[in-house]
């Protein structure tokens, strides 16, 4: 996820992002609802992997929940 003008300015210099534009591949969604989900490991699986008895947060992800497909014009 970015801000709309920094992500014009990445499809300008970024190599990859320039072949997905030119392979007709690039998505370019507009978020408009997120929910942020994070997996919490417990003290013990953290005591075992590192020594130390707390708890951490092993993975996170965004799920989007609602959002708006744009075209490349978009973000022009």
């Amino acid at each position: 996820m970015m801000h709309k003008a920094c992500a014009a300015v990445a499809i300008q210099h970024c190599p990859s992002l320039k072949r997905d534009v030119e392979n007709g591949t690039l998505m370019i969604r507009q978020v408009l609802s997120y929910r942020v989900q994070c997996a919490i490991m417990s003290p013990e699986y953290v005591q075992g992997e590192t020594g130390h008895a707390v708890k951490a947060l092993g993975h996170a992800k965004i799920e989007l929940l609602r959002w708006r497909d744009r075209d490349i014009g978009w973000l022009q």
